[in-house]
């Protein structure tokens, strides 16, 4: 796990939250780290059968288009090796963190602490 100084997030961070069939992107606010999810950045298992290159497919447009300086992924291992595999260059060069855990089920707010824990342990 690569863990970033809070400062190295940028003023455009992106956290995405992927596994059990479903993702879904937050932006972060790197000051108090409050996350907002993103009206475009929820995929469900009945939108395609596998969900992974649809996800990893958003990412890389928002990297192409600029619309993150720094990107945060949460997904189990498994997920997370496939969705590192389907980022292009420019996507994964934005990868600040990586945390192999499952937080799909966890509210806005227990991520939000776990995720104040990860960049305060660095």
């Amino acid at each position: 796990m690569r863990i970033p100084p809070r400062r190295a997030l940028g003023p455009r961070t992106w956290l995405l939250v992927a596994g059990d069939g479903e993702a879904r992107i937050y932006d972060v606010e790197p000051a108090s780290l409050r996350l907002t999810a993103r009206r475009d950045g929820r995929m469900r298992p009945s939108q395609t059968s596998d969900y992974v290159p649809g996800v990893a497919g958003l990412v890389n447009n928002g990297a192409r288009h600029r619309k993150f300086d720094a990107l945060l992924v949460a997904a189990p291992p498994k997920v997370m090796t496939n969705l590192l595999r389907g980022l292009s260059a420019a996507a994964r060069r934005r990868v600040a963190l990586e945390i192999r855990l499952p937080w799909t089920r966890l509210s806005t707010t227990a991520m939000t602490l776990r995720l104040m824990r990860s960049l305060l342990a660095a």
